[in-house]
């Protein structure tokens, strides 16, 4: 099966480079990426071999979303980029698994429709964009107040990002709206293989400040957490591919538990966790396959 790595100029870890290497898996980059791979003596695909390389229809993995750029532009598989998109937009998941959370608030909110956004009562929410990344523009919120509080904060912060990020990375364009859910947050990175059936690489526990932490910042593992949470996060796995067909697909999960139920909070698609997240399977039980 052909095998396809797009990198960007944002950290990737040694592990990562040396596992390329070694397996001599064809890559593309631009930029200062591309020179740091030259510089270790990575060979880089040309525009024109990206092309080629697309059209055999490889397994795909990028280390940061900023990649999804160059499937836009180089890539004619309307089903691949669809699937993207699918994860992409938070709502469309959940929106598909909604029978099977039934008392599950969620709803999509427009940047245009802020002012006018009336809070159910009762109910402790959270809003991110329906196109996001890396935690930027989540907030929590339970009443009016709250909100009329936060809403600009929101729409100012996503303003600053998108400067850094392109718009099929993070928009402001829309919003999910959704019930809070109280609950330990798990990670996982896994992919669904040639035939659809997911499997999955690494879970991790992901640990916050207190209820307004949103952050990426510690994410630990053990043998013991990995059997105590496999069984629940294959089965919403599996969920997720009775929906759906994915084939040689990688996706990064995160999810909360909440009364032993998985709420998913998003998934990412053609990547593992950033920032050298990926490696702690390696450094915890020896594992890089």
């Amino acid at each position: 099966m052909e095998k396809l790595v797009l990198l960007h100029e944002s950290f990737i870890s040694p592990l990562f480079l040396d596992t390329i290497k070694k397996n001599n898996w064809p890559v593309f980059a631009e930029g200062k990426m591309k020179q740091e791979l030259e510089k270790k003596e990575i060979s880089v695909l040309t525009e024109n071999e990206l092309k080629e390389k697309f059209s055999l229809n490889p397994i795909i993995y990028f280390n940061a979303e900023d990649c999804l750029a160059f499937i836009k532009k180089f890539s004619k598989d309307e089903k691949l980029k669809e699937n993207i998109a699918f994860f992409k937009d938070k709502y469309a998941l959940k929106k598909e698994i909604k029978k099977e959370y039934p008392e599950f608030f969620i709803a999509e909110l427009r940047k245009k429709d802020f002012d006018s956004f009336v809070v159910p009562k009762g109910r402790e929410l959270i809003i991110k964009p329906l196109v996001g990344f890396h935690s930027v523009g989540i907030k929590r919120f339970s009443s009016q107040e709250e909100w009329n509080k936060i809403k600009k904060e929101i729409l100012l912060e996503c303003e600053k990002y998108s400067k850094v990020f392109d718009e099929n990375v993070l928009s402001d364009k829309v919003f999910l709206v959704e019930d809070y859910i109280k609950g330990d947050e798990l990670v996982c990175d896994a992919f669904f293989n040639s035939e659809g059936k997911p499997v999955i690489l690494g879970l991790y526990y992901h640990p916050f400040s207190d209820e307004n932490d949103f952050r990426d910042l510690v994410y630990y593992c053990s043998s013991d957490f990995v059997k105590e949470n496999y069984s629940k996060i294959k089965g919403f796995l599996d969920l997720i591919a009775s929906k759906r067909f994915f084939k040689n697909f990688p996706i990064h999960m995160e999810v909360r538990i909440k009364n032993g139920k998985v709420y998913p909070i998003e998934v990412n698609p053609l990547r593992f966790g950033g920032f050298g997240l990926a490696d702690l399977p390696f450094h915890a039980f020896g594992i890089n396959s």
